[in-house]
């Protein structure tokens, strides 16, 4: 048996025997293959939702690994997840790239289908709609896909966010659910949920979140939250019987130690139960936020158009602001100007999503991260590499790099020191940190706490201008549009990314990710 075999028994033992079990077998693997064993605590700590534990240690061990193919692809895949599933998109990406490539060239079909599959899911995360549903569409017709029941799952949420709900109900039930596709098979019965609501079958619509939601309870999933909260939110809107209590207590306990996407889903549950309009619209932007940050895009949208909607009716000055934060999510979702619940609402405030009066051009923080690097407040610049605390200068740029210039402060804390224990005493440390950050950009506000996590708020980077260029030319209808979007993107493009700095695996992830990115629009027509 090799070391792979060892993981996968291991995982196994987890699964079907416990934890005690499987405490047992890790000891006795740490003495025959601490490899082995080390590559099988980095992929369970990913199972539970330890992300961050997972990241430092997969981390170091990923640094490590002998030349054993197979392995190195296996586990590029498992750092891809919880990458993923800490919102951290880009150092995902890399990871799936490299397990494609390793399983590419020792032609391990298994392997390459494997990675092809998440890499399909970074771009639904990452909102790449356009692309993906031509992609899918493509390998379906030309039947390249030894499996294409992941596709064909991923194919029927893109035509509920075109607005063809027919069409996923049919490809529904084209899809073949096996014993390891539980989780899947709940899954599509959430999407059929959607397509219901979509076609006004309220009804039915509840009976499959709710059908959803106690699948995934039975499989102990914290991703019951999801369907949970869209039964809520289809209670409160249609004014229908919310789910059982001890469902929602379920899905809600679950959720809470779930993934950062989870988590928000079990923050919509919370504001949903919440009987006070005020309450209920704040604490449900919030959770669209949650879900925009773990990229939970359609969730995202369709939270924070409820929130919009409560808010425009009890007269909220939170309304301008859930404007800008849906103006960009608008566009992409355009299937639910059709929903009978929000779809005349979406279609009254589409005007001013749609012309520019719902964001701002100005934010507070602007920085530079590619060529030189510049940090400006408020539109002065801040000499950070002038500060005596070089951590501080670093958390700063990790903050900024980022997806959503948020990390989880666990997460921020390896980063900037990898090797030791985080706990009470070595918080300090971070927390002087902050402080200094907070001291040096001169607006404490603009650097909050959130829960678990350390936010920059009001930013605009360079790095981010760029990527929404690409979106836009990979969107853009018109040729023109398209040539000018990439235009602007090259312009941006021509230096390194903080180019000052070297030797450090967080900024090399997203060095590595920028590269592509270059490489995709000097190479794109247009």
């Amino acid at each position: 048996m090799d070391s792979l075999e060892k993981v996968k028994k291991g995982l196994s033992i987890y699964a079907d025997e416990g934890r005690e079990a499987y405490e047992a077998y890790l000891k006795e693997l740490l003495r025959e293959d601490q490899l082995a064993a080390e590559v099988l605590e980095v992929a369970i700590l990913t199972h539970i939702s330890e992300l961050s534990s997972a990241v430092r240690k997969g981390s170091q061990v990923y640094r490590s690994l002998p030349d054993d193919p197979r392995l190195s692809a296996y586990f590029a895949g498992v750092m891809g997840k919880a990458y993923r599933m800490m919102g951290e998109i880009e150092a995902s990406e890399n990871y799936h790239l490299r397990d494609l490539e390793a399983s590419e060239a020792i032609g391990d079909k298994d392997g390459v289908f494997r990675a092809r599959t998440n890499l399909l899911h970074i771009r639904f995360c990452r909102g790449e709609y356009e692309l993906l549903y031509k992609e899918i569409k493509s390998a379906l017709k030309n039947k390249e896909l030894p499996d294409d029941y992941y596709a064909r799952y991923h194919l029927a949420f893109l035509e509920i966010i075109k607005g063809e709900p027919d069409k996923v109900l049919r490809i529904i039930k084209t899809l073949k659910h096996s014993e390891d596709k539980r989780f899947y098979y709940f899954g599509s019965i959430e999407i059929k949920g959607l397509a219901l609501r979509l076609m006004g079958r309220l009804e039915e619509a509840m009976a499959c979140y709710e059908e959803s939601a106690e699948g995934m309870v039975r499989l102990g999933a914290a991703y019951s939250a999801f369907p949970c909260a869209k039964a809520l939110e289809l209670s409160r809107l249609a004014g229908l019987p919310k789910p059982p209590r001890r469902l929602i207590s379920a899905c809600l306990s679950l959720g809470v130690k779930g993934s950062w996407g989870e988590q928000a889903a079990a923050q919509a549950i919370q504001a949903l139960n919440n009987p006070d309009n005020e309450k209920c619209c704040s604490m449900l932007f919030e959770a669209a936020g949650g879900y925009k940050r773990a990229y939970h895009l359609l969730e995202a949208f369709t939270s924070g158009l409820l929130s919009a909607q409560i808010a425009w009716q009890i007269e909220s000055p939170l309304f301008a602001k859930i404007l800008r934060f849906l103006a960009p999510l608008a566009p992409a979702h355009p299937g639910f100007r059709k929903d009978p619940l929000l779809g005349r609402f979406l279609t009254e405030i589409y005007p001013l999503l749609t012309s520019g009066s719902g964001r701002g051009n100005e934010h507070s923080i602007r920085a530079y991260l590619i060529g030189e690097m510049r940090v400006l407040v408020d539109g002065k610049e801040i000499p950070i590499g002038s500060w005596r605390r070089k951590k501080a200068a670093r958390a700063l740029v990790y903050l900024l790099l980022s997806p959503k210039h948020r990390l989880p402060q666990d997460h921020l804390f390896y980063l900037l020191w990898p090797r030791r224990k985080y706990d009470e005493r070595s918080r300090e440390g971070l927390y002087s940190v902050i402080y200094t950050i907070r001291k040096g950009i001169g607006r404490p506000e603009l650097l909050t706490k959130r829960r678990d996590f350390y936010q920059l708020e009001d930013v605009w980077t360079d790095l981010d201008e760029l990527e929404l260029l690409i979106r836009k030319a990979d969107a853009a209808q018109d040729t023109d549009d398209r040539v000018e979007n990439l235009s602007l993107a090259r312009s941006i493009a021509k230096d390194e990314l903080l180019p000052e700095i070297i030797d450090d695996h967080y900024i090399e992830e997203y060095r590595e990710y920028y590269n592509r990115l270059r490489r995709r629009i000097f190479s794109s027509s247009g």
